[in-house]
């Protein structure tokens, strides 16, 4: 089995469409690999594109065949 770490980096996004109708909305991202989840910060809001430049790391494991 060989163990690592899988970073991913959240740069941004855009076409969200705005669920919060009294105030500005506060997009964040999850991050699910099997067991694990990861939260990102709330981005920040340069509309319509949002920005976080967030590093999300996960923990895998990956079986390997047998030689």
């Amino acid at each position: 089995m060989v163990q690592g770490t899988l970073e991913v980096l959240l740069v941004g996004a855009k076409g969200l469409e705005n669920t919060d109708y009294l105030c500005n909305m506060d997009p964040y991202a999850v991050l699910k690999c099997r067991s694990q989840e990861q939260k990102s910060s709330v981005a920040s809001a340069l509309k319509p594109i949002f920005t976080w430049n967030d590093v999300l790391l996960v923990c895998v494991k990956v079986e390997t065949p047998s030689t």
